[in-house]
């Protein structure tokens, strides 16, 4: 977190113009790369339906990925609460 608050604008000057086409996420992926922010594979805390899928019914899932509306969401969330 402090790398990134002290270089996003690097990613901002750098890959700024990329952001409407890449999506926050695909932008943050690369923006982290670009500052020097090293990866840590952790599949099991992130549900996602572009990697590796995700159920959201289990429930030591930290967070699901994408869910790009209120419904999806809400299903997602009610089904986690179960």
């Amino acid at each position: 977190i402090d790398v990134y608050a002290r270089n996003k604008g690097l990613c901002f000057t750098d890959m700024g113009m990329m952001l409407p086409l890449w999506g926050e996420d695909y932008f943050m992926t690369h923006c982290l790369d670009h500052i020097g922010v090293g990866r840590i594979a952790d599949f099991g805390t992130l549900g996602d339906w572009n990697c590796l899928g995700n159920d959201c019914s289990q429930q030591w899932t930290a967070s699901f990925h994408p869910f790009k509306g209120v419904k999806e969401w809400e299903g997602c969330l009610n089904a986690t609460l179960r």
